[in-house]
């Protein structure tokens, strides 16, 4: 008797581990695109080597950004972007967004179809840190959860500022911020 149920307590456990296992979504197949848009010039960078995990039971969510993999059309934007003045990307070599989906409870991850949501917490940037709540669209089908969002950052409240010279007219103060994520169900 003794015997049997301890092999229940074991498959109950094995139950449980699993689903825990399954409620954890990791994707390193997430594109973070930024732009800056001037009178003088518009900038575009693409990273496409992040990663997004996600929690459904509890709705955290981690985003890690690799700022040096940011790519730029010319070189030269991408040296500044990296160099001291601007990111310090030696210094500073990940962004990191730790956050929680505010209405997870409303978002079935295992039925088909479209949510929004509305995620908070705080993202790093160059050592700084800020609290930021967006919105955000989960697409679930079959065997893929996409993730999109875009929202806004003020380069200033990371510690980023230009006073003089090319890049205070060329960069925005303002820059948008475009993510997408797809995570893989089928494995």
């Amino acid at each position: 008797m003794r015997y049997m149920l301890f092999i229940i307590f074991c498959m109950v456990c094995f139950t449980v581990t699993r689903a825990a296992d399954n409620s954890v979504l990791k994707s390193s197949r997430v594109h973070i695109k930024f732009m800056s848009t001037t009178p003088a010039e518009y900038i575009e960078s693409n990273n496409y080597t992040s990663t997004c995990v996600i929690d459904t039971l509890t709705g955290n969510v981690l985003i890690t950004v690799p700022m040096q993999s940011f790519e730029f059309e010319k070189e030269l934007m991408q040296k500044h972007f990296n160099n001291r003045n601007f990111l310090n990307t030696k210094r500073y070599p990940k962004s990191v967004f730790r956050a929680k989906i505010i209405n997870a409870d409303s978002t079935n991850f295992t039925t088909t179809g479209q949510y929004s949501v509305v995620v908070e917490g705080e993202m790093t940037i160059k050592g700084i840190t800020n609290i930021l709540k967006e919105k955000a669209i989960f697409i679930i089908s079959d065997n893929k959860i996409m993730v999109t969002t875009r929202f806004d950052v003020r380069l200033s409240d990371y510690g980023i500022v230009f006073k003089k010279g090319k890049p205070a007219t060329n960069v925005a103060k303002v820059i948008s911020i475009l993510m997408n994520a797809e995570f893989d169900l089928s494995r």
